[in-house]
């Protein structure tokens, strides 16, 4: 098994990458997807509304679903998430590195509390552990940022101010902000937010993750790929066996998931190889909304004694590849009842073939040209990165072989960005390959 991991800024939580499915894994017993939603608010909701005691005893026939039920169940019980309710006037900060006059990361303390929950089922024993617990959390991901920009838009010139090794003026403006807050004088609005934080099982260490609202449902990554695998499981059941998945690769980490099932068969292109549909899963539980399907093709091109090669594309149009789309608001019921999976899935599938059929009758070297100038003033995938794949792409190619092999090269530069400069490449090389010429 293949698995690598990286991490992003800010981040203690390292993604971890699955890109090669063990054998002996040809699926998984619907009874033990259940585990993946054991302890949500919502498991009765989802099990009605996925009338899943149709198929309690069903086996799901898509290879890599083990693993991924496993990984994802064993990333969800390193940590216990909870949200706090607080004032502002509740919260103390503190710079996390003393000796860096420059460090801008604030360790937040929730001092006072008004309320604190749980959105899965946590034991009296631990709840009353973080009741009496002095919470002390690391920002991590973007939450800290959230939070400043809440605060009349201080972002900005609270980063100014730490690389101008000011940092201590962070301190006092925030301290400033509190005092104005309890000064009744003022007749401020009160400052009162949501906070998910996270208790790492290991170490105790708590994590601030990010703002939420007070209609933000916890459609975490297990909920998703409960979601997604007995759904595909039901549509590959309705088709008689004219459809089936597997898992090709996931990535993966506390409040992460991307998981992409490849569709068995696919779209011989003349000359060049094979087209293949595939379907993505998505969640990064707060930022990018709940649960995400959405339609992407890679194209396989082989050459005579030597290894295929694959490139990645998906239409930046989300309306041409958006398949379902659940958000953090929608109730289980109402979700299920609007998703159309199977005909949804056609219509994107039958798109994506439209628009790469013709490929064959391109010219290699114009695609290429296209790539290359699309990628030289992109500002989403890093500079070095952008700089790395642009000087890869300087050589002279005859075939789509060539160009697929540059292409798919491109991807595995950028794989420790994360999802959406990946997304964005694939957005790029769809562009580039189906233009007119």
């Amino acid at each position: 098994m293949n698995q690598t991991f990286y991490a992003s800024k800010m981040s203690k939580f390292p993604t971890h990458k699955i890109n090669a499915i063990p054998s002996g894994d040809d699926g998984i017993l619907v009874s033990d997807v259940l585990k993946l939603i054991t302890g949500s608010k919502y498991y009765d909701e989802l099990y009605s509304a996925l009338n899943v005691e149709e198929i309690k005893d069903d086996y799901i026939k898509i290879p890599g679903a083990t693993i991924l039920v496993d990984k994802v169940d064993s990333e969800s019980n390193k940590y216990i998430k909870f949200d706090v309710k607080s004032d502002y006037e509740g919260l103390k900060f503190r710079h996390l590195d003393q000796e860096s006059d420059t460090d801008d990361v604030l360790e937040v303390h929730f001092d006072e509390r008004r309320q604190i929950t749980f959105p899965h089922i946590v034991s009296e024993e631990k709840q009353a552990e973080i009741h009496g617990a002095v919470i002390k959390a690391v920002p991590r991901y973007s939450a800290q940022a959230s939070l400043l920009e809440s605060l009349y838009g201080m972002n900005r010139y609270a980063g100014d101010l730490a690389t101008k090794s000011l940092r201590d003026l962070v301190l006092k403006n925030l301290q400033l902000i509190e005092e104005a807050h309890r000064d009744e004088a003022r007749e401020l609005k009160k400052h009162t937010k949501w906070y998910r934080l996270l208790r790492d099982e290991t170490d105790g260490q708590y994590y601030f993750r990010a703002l939420i609202t007070d209609v933000y449902k916890d459609y975490n990554i297990g909920v998703s790929v409960f979601i997604a695998l007995i759904s595909l499981h039901k549509l590959m059941k309705d088709s008689d066996g004219n459809l089936a998945y597997s898992v090709k690769s996931f990535d993966y980490n506390e409040s992460y998931i991307n998981t992409v099932f490849e569709e068995d068969g696919g779209l011989q292109i003349p000359k060049i190889g094979l087209a293949k549909f595939m379907l993505e899963l998505s969640n990064s539980e707060i930022t990018r909304g709940a649960v995400k399907i959405n339609g992407l093709c890679s194209i396989i091109a082989d050459e005579k004694d030597k290894e295929e090669v694959t490139v990645h594309m998906q239409s930046p149009k989300r309306v041409r590849t958006s398949i379902v789309s659940i958000s953090h608001k929608d109730r289980p019921k109402t979700a299920m009842q609007a998703m159309n999976l199977a005909e949804n899935l056609k219509t994107v599938r039958d798109d994506l073939y439209k628009d790469i059929a013709a490929i064959s009758t391109k010219d290699p070297k114009k695609i290429l040209f296209r790539f290359r100038e699309k990628l030289k003033n992109d500002r989403t995938i890093s500079k070095t990165n952008r700089n790395q794949i642009y000087t890869s792409l300087e050589q002279h190619i005859t075939s789509f072989y060539e160009l697929f092999k540059l292409m798919g090269g491109a991807e595995e530069v950028i794989a420790g960005e994360g999802f959406d400069a990946i997304e964005h490449l694939r957005f790029i090389a769809f562009l580039a390959i189906t233009a007119p010429q």
